[in-house]
């Protein structure tokens, strides 16, 4: 293989994986309703991603729920090897479930890259599972980490790591670079290897695959992207820079091989169960990415509400409180004065009347005083019932008992009276009654 093809080799993973996320806003949450899994659900279907382990209960009037379980990826090594395996992507459908239950869900680890100079092999990833109360529901594996040239790689030294499901890893046999992993859909790439140049192009990572593709997709059958299980690209360690390159990792969150150029994301992307990439020379390799789990359900049917009873008519309006209090202040030789305290607005009125003759019972009533007083708001208000000149000129003769009248009519209300008598002695110096 020529260098300038090499050089060529963009990384696939990178195109499609960022194109899918512009096209159905691909996020990762942790347990609750949303759209996760690489393609919104269906119209009346409800979705409980989970990003890392957690629970879930079942809510009423669910039965069954189908299940999207994905292993975790495996990693590179610490020195050359291959590329990580992409974890097993599983659809159960149709698992039963009753209201109450709780359905735990336990995310796979990515698998850890060995440490930089070491010369074994990259961490697998973590299986994947569900469980349904104390009963198992769906499980996947994690993808096996990428062999180095140590002694536990035997025989397959510098081969990509196989997928969760099996699918075998590139191979390579060389220590100038790896072996893709193998991804949940296809075998990783080998090493090709030029002995007279000393070009070493090292394998690329399985693809992944979609959720749609599997046998029993149920409400997964509109995923058809490939998020998940794509395998770590081999690493690289070419004798002379530039007459080589690592490996693109493989579609569905595979890593690069470590050296690739141009440079790439080395760990297996998260919660897709990519492999890692692989390392080179005395340079770690890429972590595996987390596995993943979702559950989706289509909601039970609302009961029909039956009709309620009609709204209540309104009942009467409430007439405006009449009550006031009376408070006496005094009297002077020109009027009576007194407080009104009411509880809103309206018209107080005052009068007072006196007879023409102290002994006489049918004598005549005289205007003794009046006053009146528009009330704009409830408060206390001073009225000044003004005495008249036939009163001024009785009181100059002797004490007069005046019957005093005060009626306070409250905006839109009915009217209320109180009636008191008022003695105003032959002088002017106060007020009994």
């Amino acid at each position: 293989m020529p260098v300038s093809h090499a050089l060529s080799q963009i990384p696939s993973r990178l195109i499609s994986l960022s194109a899918c996320l512009a096209v159905t806003g691909l996020v990762v949450l942790a347990a609750g309703p949303t759209t996760a899994s690489g393609g919104a659900p269906g119209l009346g279907t409800t979705e409980v991603p989970f990003a890392s382990t957690g629970t879930w209960t079942v809510p009423a009037g669910v039965t069954t729920v189908d299940l999207l379980v994905v292993g975790g990826g495996g990693a590179g090594d610490g020195a050359t090897s291959g590329g990580g395996g992409g974890g097993e992507v599983k659809v159960c459908a149709g698992v039963a479930v009753t209201e109450g239950q709780v359905l735990t869900a336990t995310v796979g680890d990515g698998g850890t890259a060995g440490t930089a100079g070491s010369n074994y092999n990259g961490g697998d990833g973590g299986t994947s599972s569900t469980a349904v109360g104390a009963s198992p529901a769906c499980s996947a594996n994690g993808g096996q980490g990428g062999r180095s040239g140590g002694s536990a790689a035997a025989p397959n030294y510098y081969s990509g790591g196989p997928s969760g499901n099996g699918t075998a890893g590139g191979s390579s046999g060389n220590s100038q670079g790896g072996g893709g992993g193998g991804g949940a859909g296809t075998a990783g790439g080998s090493l090709e290897f030029d002995p007279v140049n000393y070009y070493a192009f090292a394998g690329d990572g399985g693809s992944g695959v979609t959720p749609a593709s599997r046998s029993t997709p149920g409400l997964f059958a509109d995923v058809t992207a490939t998020y998940y299980g794509g395998g770590g690209g081999g690493g690289t360690d070419p004798i002379t820079p530039g007459t080589g390159n690592a490996g693109a990792g493989g579609n569905g969150g595979g890593g690069a091989g470590l050296l690739r150029v141009p440079s790439a994301p080395l760990n297996g992307e998260a919660n897709t169960g990519g492999g890692g990439g692989g390392g080179s020379g005395a340079s770690s390799g890429g972590n595996g990415g987390a596995g993943y789990v979702v559950v989706r359900h289509v909601p039970p049917s609302p009961t029909p509400t039956p009709p309620g009873p009609g709204p209540t008519p309104p009942g009467p309006t409430p007439k405006p409180s009449n009550a006031f209090v009376l408070t006496p202040s005094g009297s002077s030789t020109s009027s009576l004065q007194s407080v009104i305290t009411t509880n809103g607005p309206g018209v107080a009125l005052q009068q007072g009347s006196f007879s023409s003759l102290a002994t006489a019972r049918s004598a005549k009533r005289l205007t003794a005083c009046s006053d009146s007083k528009k009330i704009t708001k409830a408060g206390r208000y001073k009225l000044g019932c003004t005495l008249t000149s036939a009163v001024r000129s009785a009181r100059r003769r002797g004490s007069v008992r005046v019957l005093l009248r005060t009626t306070f009519t409250p905006t839109g209300g009915a009217a209320r009276t109180i009636t008191r008598v008022v003695t105003l002695k032959k002088t002017s110096s106060g007020v009994t009654g």
